[in-house]
């Protein structure tokens, strides 16, 4: 099984490996601040109203949705109704494949989660973190990437450890936890789950929703499934924090990084950093070769300029979008930050093909 922990983050454009380079320091610096501004879970769905700003000439629209100055929400939206619903990242710590078929269970990297395989399959068996040796996803979500992996077939269904970071609610009592997927079926999931030095563990059903793409579960109050995302045809993309490693320093940089990530499955993209974005028209949309990695729009439209802390937009970078009813878009960012100045605030410009 292919882990990110072994993978190598793909070469950047030589162009802006350089601004990249002084990361170190800026970056980590940025990171502190960042993970220190993590806030607790504030409550359920929350309906975010798009801003909607004046159509250019070109007929195409712009919004601006607002992710928090500490980056503390996600916020999902539809090409095809401009709705956006929002919630806390640190609202939930796995997310479940909710088809009949679906079997592989992911972690919140924008909150911090992170799991270690432990030898045991007795949840009794493990007290402490002793000899941890902790796995990330990949933010694509490839199913070959995933921290906890194929649980099924992994040494006779092992006990995972989790540690959900110094950010968690209630840290340092549920920091860390440890659980057992039982088993899976068509309609629900098994989980067993205790903090890490109980003895006694309590068992949920985890419900498969057929109407979205995920089911979730938090162990915030103890452990309960919760309701994340809009229903699975409502929602292209969410803009969010997630987390990626960055394998060309040494050690590895984990670094968290705001940006976008697909609908698995059911929204599909590209990126043109070539062709100006007035010029591409439906003909040139259908020539592309289109990805359905979650991450495939991911944070590279936008640099951190090291002298100030800053991010830059890329807006000749043009995101070619094919969603679930096979409309194409053309998408671009144009900007990170409030008219006052405050980050967070991403505008962004698309237009229907």
């Amino acid at each position: 099984m292919k882990m990110i922990m072994v993978k190598h983050f793909t070469k950047r454009k030589e162009s802006e490996q350089l601004l990249f380079s002084s990361i170190s320091i800026v970056k980590r610096t940025m990171f502190l601040v960042l993970m220190a501004s993590v806030t607790a879970l504030t409550g359920c769905l929350k309906e975010d109203e798009p801003m909607v700003l004046p159509s250019p000439a070109t007929g195409a629209q712009v919004f601006s949705v607002n992710i928090g100055s500490n980056y503390n929400r996600e916020v999902y939206f539809s090409l095809k109704t401009k709705d956006s619903i929002g919630n806390e990242v640190n609202g939930w710590d796995f997310a479940f494949e909710s088809a009949a078929n679906g079997t592989h269970v992911y972690i919140n990297g924008g909150f911090g989660v992170k799991v270690s395989q432990s030898h045991y399959q007795d949840m009794n068996a493990i007290h402490d973190t002793t000899g941890c040796a902790w796995r990330y996803d990949n933010p694509s979500w490839d199913v070959d990437s995933t921290a906890i992996g194929n649980w099924q077939t992994a040494a006779g269904n092992p006990v995972y450890i989790i540690d959900r970071s110094l950010c968690s609610p209630g840290a340092p009592a549920d920091r860390f936890w440890k659980i057992k997927i039982n088993h899976a079926n068509a309609t629900e999931y098994s989980l067993s789950y205790a903090r890490i030095a109980e003895t006694t563990f309590k068992t949920v059903t985890i419900n498969k929703t057929s109407n979205h793409t995920y089911s979730y579960f938090t162990f915030n109050n103890d452990g309960h499934q919760l309701e994340v995302e809009p229903e699975k045809e409502n929602w292209d993309f969410v803009f969010t924090r997630y987390r990626q490693i960055f394998y060309d320093y040494s050690p590895p940089l984990v670094y968290y990084v705001n940006g976008v990530l697909l609908n698995t499955n059911l929204t599909f993209a590209a990126v043109d950093s070539i062709t100006p974005y007035s010029s591409i028209d439906y003909n040139f949309a259908k020539t592309k070769t289109l990805s359905a990695k979650r991450d495939a729009i991911g944070y590279d439209w936008k640099l951190v300029n090291t002298a100030t802390g800053h991010y830059i937009v890329k807006p000749y970078f043009v995101y070619i979008i094919k969603d679930h009813d096979g409309y194409y878009y053309k998408l671009h960012f144009i900007d990170f930050y409030s008219p006052t100045g405050i980050k967070g605030e991403i505008k962004f410009e698309y237009q229907r093909l």
